[in-house]
């Protein structure tokens, strides 16, 4: 076998290999953006309008911050670096349908020694093994994101001087 026949099979491996990581950290990514609707409780996949005609859904699977967030499917993600980032978009709708509101979670995934790593913007960290993933157990990464939900959500954080 020549040099060059060798380096050729090793690109071609390499490539595959590349392309199997980013198919298995995308489909994490879309595990548990799907896995985060039933961890809420939520009462359908989409809310309503006020007419009653169904909006969009309560979750959705993305890329960008809040502002600039682009709902995109899981096989439209890519890698930078072995790093699959995407953001997690979940709304908030009022009981009467009329005002609503959208938060972003910025998050990527990897893999590392011990399976999958999980990093949030706010700088929390979640490992899964291989198996956790495999079986949608995403409940420490979903605690970690209601966590950070509740923070922004508490109403004794609002200053109010009457």
């Amino acid at each position: 076998m020549s040099i060059y026949t060798d380096l050729q099979n090793r690109y071609e491996n390499r490539e595959a290999a590349l392309a199997k990581q980013v198919y298995l950290l995308s489909k994490a990514a879309a595990g548990l953006s799907d896995s985060f609707g039933s961890y809420l409780g939520l009462p359908s996949p989409r809310w309503n309008n006020p007419e009653g005609k169904p909006g969009d859904y309560y979750v959705r699977l993305g890329v960008g911050e809040r502002n600039a967030f682009e709902e995109k499917p899981w096989t439209q993600m890519s890698s930078l670096g072995g790093v699959v980032s995407f953001s997690i978009a979940l709304t908030l709708v009022s009981e009467d349908c009329y005002s609503r509101t959208t938060y972003v979670f910025p998050v990527s995934v990897e893999f590392v020694e011990g399976g999958y790593l999980f990093k949030l913007n706010e700088g929390d960290q979640v490992l899964l093994s291989v198996a956790e993933v495999t079986s949608g157990a995403f409940s420490e990464v979903h605690s970690k994101m209601v966590e950070r939900l509740t923070q922004i959500l508490d109403p004794s954080k609002v200053l109010i001087k009457n």
